[in-house]
């Protein structure tokens, strides 16, 4: 994005052009990536290094049980939940989920139109991700209005009209 941002022309008197705002927009997003990666990578190795000072604590005890947080839920013995797979999974089906809700934008935009559209990827990624029924709904309508609303008449972008106009 940001190599397209800069290949776009600039106008006369050295004023910004079109590309002015996808390039700090595609800067932004390289700069906070980057950030997460950093910040991804100390936290593994801080991660690598508190399990490694665990297993050591049992190896020198062996007969006393190490659980995560003491509670009174805790899991039975033989049945411990590996809270880091739970939340690797998670995290897995969170970036599935929206994946897949940005190509079924790219699908459905022209055919139903944005409110549609976005009413329903908007639906569909709150439900996924656990979010009540009722909030979803109101919240996808009014999300969808919203930026339509916004975009269509604010900024006078034009979006797909699709099943509505």
């Amino acid at each position: 994005m940001l190599i397209y941002a800069l290949s776009l022309p600039t106008l006369g008197d050295g004023r910004p052009g079109p590309g002015l705002f996808p390039g700090i927009v595609a800067s932004g997003l390289m700069l906070f990536g980057l950030a997460l990666l950093l910040r991804t990578v100390v936290t593994s190795r801080r991660v690598d290094s508190a399990e490694a000072t665990v297993s050591d604590v049992q190896d020198e005890s062996p007969d006393v049980p190490i659980t995560g947080s003491g509670s009174a839920d805790a899991a039975p013995p033989g049945m411990e939940i590996d809270q880091e797979t739970v939340s690797t999974r998670r995290a897995w089906v969170n970036g599935v989920v929206m994946l897949a809700s940005i190509v079924g934008y790219i699908m459905l935009a022209e055919p139903l139109g944005f409110i549609i559209t976005m009413f329903l990827v908007s639906l569909v990624i709150m439900l996924l991700l656990k979010a009540k029924p009722v909030s979803a709904i109101v919240t996808s309508i009014v999300l969808s209005f919203g930026m339509w609303l916004i975009f269509e008449r604010g900024l006078q972008v034009q979006l797909p009209n699709g099943l509505l106009w």
